[in-house]
């Protein structure tokens, strides 16, 4: 069976220990790399505005980040080096993000005895390293265990895949992020952060898959590794 053809009708149910083996039925698949952003020339223009502007104004920026509210955009002053107008306009455009294909490569899918595998090289050899636990419903990646986290219901297609979508995530987190947890002391900051996430889009019927690796030690990221694709 190709993907195309596993594409055409939904896979993804809400019950992932029964999808799994369905997503992945043992084949070779063309998959897209999906770590590229689509350029937007007027995005790049006002970009390179701000960013002359502020090598001019540095030691201003350092201390105006400062004020800025978590989740919030920062706000407009002249020392962006646009107008208000222009910095409205780009800050609208930042948020239409659309991710696009750098490449392909094939990956085979292993499917086999209630475990999943992936074989590749390049840039997919990263999933060489993943295997899919379909009776304990986790994933083993390296070292990690990820239980599974939550569902994935993607209800409007204003997205970086413009799309709708649905899936599933699994992750492991060491230590447990909280409400009490201070993320304000990065000098002493130490985490791990292993997320794979499965979903299905509506728009094609193509899955999008990713593993995200990410770790800090006493506040310097030392690896930062995460390969999206699509297929």
């Amino acid at each position: 069976m190709t993907s195309c053809a596993q594409s055409q009708s939904e896979k993804i149910t809400g019950i992932p220990t029964n999808d799994l083996p369905i997503i992945f039925e043992s084949q070779t698949v063309i998959a897209d790399i999906m770590d590229g952003i689509k350029s937007n020339p007027r995005q790049l223009e006002l970009t390179q505005k701000i960013q002359s502007s502020l090598q001019n104004n540095w030691e201003w920026y350092q201390e105006y980040i400062k004020t800025v509210k978590k989740g919030e955009p920062l706000g407009y002053h002249p020392n962006l080096g646009i107008t208000e107008k222009e910095y409205d306009e780009f800050l609208k455009i930042s948020k239409d993000i659309e991710v696009e294909s750098t490449g392909k490569e094939e990956l085979e899918i292993i499917n086999t005895d209630n475990k999943i595998k992936f074989k590749s090289v390049g840039k997919l050899s990263i999933y060489n390293d993943l295997t899919i636990d379909i009776k304990n419903n986790q994933i083993l990646y390296k070292e990690y265990v990820l239980p599974f986290l939550d569902k994935v219901n993607i209800e409007d297609a204003d997205n970086g895949l413009k799309s709708k979508w649905k899936g599933y995530n699994w992750a492991y987190e060491y230590p447990v992020i909280t409400e009490e947890t201070d993320l304000t002391d990065l000098a002493n900051l130490n985490i791990t952060i292993v997320r794979f996430t499965i979903g299905q889009l509506e728009r094609n019927g193509k899955f999008y898959m990713q593993i995200k690796e990410r770790k800090l030690e006493n506040g310097v990221k030392t690896v930062d590794n995460q390969i999206p694709i699509m297929f």
